[in-house]
């Protein structure tokens, strides 16, 4: 084997092995624990920054997804749609797209989540303290109340980590 040609900084393949792959992707439990750490924070910023244009499009969200609650609680894809929807128009609130890219993509990840959640869904207790705490972190946001709009946005993903938790 030929040595260096000259002085320098010469690398070798690293000793230690790869991280281990994880081919299922995060699972249901890392993706809340995540989101427990961003989207309370999201939901305190929304309030501090958000445009009167912002708050109404987090309104209508958190209308929309009442609406499809009441009326269409079956239908699992419509459900997560909405959902989705009041969560990332809130992100997008707050004006960082670096955020609001954040946590797209941690819902890009949810995969079986989103089918445990929807059977979830099927509890009208569920649906009916899911739109509670919807309107408690609207409320907050365009009350301009930081504080208590991070307090309802953890309380909701709290709610929705032991109703996973019992199954």
């Amino acid at each position: 084997a030929e040595g260096p040609a000259g002085p320098g900084v010469y690398l070798r393949a690293a000793l230690l092995p790869a991280w281990p792959a994880q081919a299922a992707g995060p699972g249901p439990f890392e993706l809340l624990s995540a989101r427990r750490m961003i989207e309370p924070e999201l939901a305190a910023m929304a309030a501090r920054v958000a445009t009167d244009g912002g708050i109404d499009a987090v309104l209508a969200a958190a209308d929309a997804m009442e609406r499809v609650l009441r009326d269409s609680p079956h239908d699992k894809s419509a459900c997560e749609l909405a959902d989705r929807h009041f969560h990332l128009t809130l992100a997008h609130a707050t004006g960082n797209g670096a955020l609001a890219s954040v946590l797209e993509h941690l819902w890009s990840q949810r995969g079986g989540l989103w089918q445990t959640l929807a059977q979830l869904f099927e509890a009208e207790a569920l649906r009916e303290e899911t739109l509670a705490d919807y309107r408690r972190i609207v409320h907050a946001v365009a009350a301009r109340d930081p504080g208590n709009a991070r307090a309802a946005m953890r309380a909701h993903l709290e709610r929705y980590t032991r109703a996973l938790s019992r199954g």
